[in-house]
C-alpha cells in the first residue's frame, strides 16, 4: 500500500471551504459476497479492524487484521464457521471484560463468540435467542442502565402472522433474558431501528420506521430501566433507512430518514423530543437508498450523510453545512455489483473519516480512503493551552479571553456533550480514545483542538 504524508493538524481555528474530496479505493479481496462489514479493534492494538461474513467461499464470519494501523490488513481469519446466512455483524463487550466480541444474526439465531484473551482469537458460537426470518437489524446498548450491553432486534412470529420488535437484557456475563417485546406489528413492516437520547434525560430511547404504515415512531424509555411507550408518531412516505444525530448542530438528537429518492429530517424542536414535521433535505431522483450512515466526511464537526444507493450500486455522500442544508452531493464510487454492507471509521489513523463496503453479487470487500486535506483559513489569532494531553478526569483550559463554550466531539465527530462558561472539562465519563474539542470565546472565536482521553 502507498504510505502518504499528511499533515497532523494539533491546534487549528477553523474555516472549512469547498469540500472537494478524493476516495483511493483499496480492494481486499473480490469474487465473495459480503452482506455486512463492521469495524472494531479485536486486537486491542490501537487500530481498527474489519469483521464481515463471506461466502460462498467459506461461509464463515471473519476479521482482518489491520497489521500497521495505516490500512494494510492481513489474511481473513474464521471466527465461526456459520451455519447458513449471516447478514448482521456487530462488535461489542458483551462479558465486560474490557475486549470486543463479536454478535451476528446467523441464518435463524442470534449468537455471539466470545474474545476469549482480547487478541482476536474468539471461543465458541453461543446462542442468544432462535429468531424467525425477516430480522436484519440489531442495536447494542445499555438500555435499561445497568451498565451492561443488552440487544434489540427485529423478527418476524409466521404464527401470529406479523413483526415482533424485542429487547434482550444482558447480566454482564453475556447470559441474556427472554425477549422483551416492545411493540407487535402485524401490519407496519419494521424496516430499520435506531436508538439515543431524544429527550434529554440520560437514557436510551428507540426510533423504528414502520415502512408499510409510512410512520417514523419513537418510543420513550419512561423509566431508564427499558420500559418503553409511543412518545410521537411522525408520517412520511415509504421511508427506509433511518439514522440519529445531531444533524443541525444545536446540541440536540433530530431524526434523518431516507424516503423514496431523497433523505428527509425530523427536527428535535425543543431537545425534549418534540419533532416537526418531515424537511426534505435534497432530492436525486435516480436513486434509492438501501443503507444510510451518518458521520463527518469533510471534518468540519458536522454530520454528513453517507448513502448506498442500490438500484445504480453507488456509494454517495451528501455534504451538511452544519443548519441540515445539503449543499452537495458527491459520489466515492459507482461501479459496484450490490453493495450490501457498510461502515465508515478512519482505517488509517490519519484523522479522516473513510468509507468501508461489503459488495454482493460476486463484488468484493473495498475500503475507501479519505484522502483529504481540509482547506483550513485562519480567521483569528486566539489561542489557548489545554492540559494535560492525554488526560484522565479533569483537563483545564488556559485563555486570555473568556470562554462562552465548550463542545466534546468523538472521531465520528458526534457531539458527546457540552458545557458553557467554565475553563475546565471533566472527561472521566468518555470512552479511552481521541475526541476533538471545540471552544468558543465571548467574542465569537472559534477554535478546535484533539485531546486523547486515556
Amino acid at each position: 500500500m502507498k504510505i502518504k504524508l499528511f499533515y497532523l493538524l494539533i491546534f487549528f481555528i477553523i474555516q472549512v471551504t469547498n469540500a472537494q474530496i478524493v476516495f483511493e479505493e483499496h480492494i481486499l479481496e473480490s469474487l465473495n459476497n459480503y452482506l455486512d462489514v463492521e469495524t472494531a479493534d479485536l486486537d486491542n492494538d490501537g487500530d481498527l479492524d474489519i469483521i464481515t461474513a463471506k461466502y460462498p467461499s467459506c461461509n464463515c464470519v471473519v476479521w482482518y487484521e489491520n497489521i500497521d494501523g495505516l490500512g494494510t490488513f492481513s489474511q481473513f481469519q474464521i471466527i465461526e464457521n456459520a451455519n447458513g446466512f449471516t447478514h448482521i455483524i456487530k462488535a461489542a463487550d458483551l462479558d465486560n471484560d474490557g475486549d470486543l466480541d463479536v454478535i451476528y444474526l446467523n441464518q435463524d439465531s442470534l449468537v455471539w463468540n466470545e474474545n476469549i484473551d482480547g487478541n482476536g482469537n474468539f471461543g465458541p458460537q453461543q446462542v442468544i435467542q432462535q429468531i424467525n426470518l425477516g430480522t436484519n437489524e440489531i442495536l447494542i446498548a445499555d438500555f435499561n442502565g445497568d451498565g451492561y450491553l443488552d440487544i434489540f432486534g427485529k423478527s418476524y412470529d409466521p404464527s401470529a402472522g406479523g413483526f415482533l420488535i424485542s429487547w434482550y437484557s444482558n447480566d454482564g456475563s453475556g447470559n441474556f433474558s427472554p425477549p422483551n417485546d416492545l411493540i407487535f406489528s402485524p401490519s407496519g413492516y419494521p424496516q430499520s431501528l435506531s436508538y439515543g437520547d431524544m429527550d434529554n434525560d440520560d437514557d436510551l430511547d428507540i426510533v423504528i420506521v414502520l415502512t408499510t404504515l409510512n410512520k417514523t415512531v419513537w418510543f420513550e424509555n419512561i423509566d431508564g430501566l427499558g420500559n418503553f411507550e409511543i412518545k410521537q408518531e411522525m408520517s412520511l412516505v415509504s421511508s427506509k433507512c433511518i439514522n440519529i444525530g445531531d444533524w443541525d448542530s444545536d446540541g440536540d438528537l433530530d431524526i434523518i430518514v431516507m424516503s423514496i429518492n431523497k433523505p428527509f429530517w425530523f427536527e428535535n424542536l425543543d431537545g425534549q423530543g418534540t419533532f416537526g414535521s418531515a424537511i426534505s433535505i435534497f432530492q436525486d431522483p435516480s436513486a434509492s437508498a438501501y443503507k444510510s450512515m451518518l458521520a463527518d466526511i469533510d471534518g468540519d464537526l458536522d454530520l454528513d450523510l453517507i448513502t448506498i444507493q442500490n438500484n445504480l450500486n453507488n456509494v454517495v455522500w451528501y455534504e451538511n453545512n452544519g443548519l441540515g442544508d445539503i449543499v452537495n452531493y458527491y459520489y466515492v464510487s459507482s461501479n459496484l455489483e450490490y453493495a450490501q454492507g457498510i461502515d465508515v471509521a478512519d482505517i488509517n489513523n490519519d484523522t479522516n473519516m473513510d468509507i468501508i463496503i461489503g459488495d454482493s453479487d460476486n463484488g468484493g470487500l473495498i475500503w475507501f480512503e479519505n484522502q483529504s486535506i481540509l482547506d483550513i483559513v485562519e480567521v483569528s489569532a486566539w489561542q489557548f493551552n489545554l492540559y494535560p494531553n492525554p488526560g484522565k478526569k479533569i483537563v483545564k483550559i488556559e485563555s486570555n479571553s473568556i470562554i462562552s463554550e465548550i463542545k466534546i466531539y468523538n472521531q465520528l465527530r458526534q457531539l458527546q456533550f457540552s458545557i458553557f462558561n467554565q475553563n475546565e472539562i471533566n472527561i472521566s465519563q468518555l470512552q479511552n480514545g481521541v475526541y476533538y474539542i471545540k471552544i468558543v470565546d465571548d467574542a465569537g472565536n472559534v477554535s478546535v483542538k484533539k485531546i486523547i482521553k486515556e
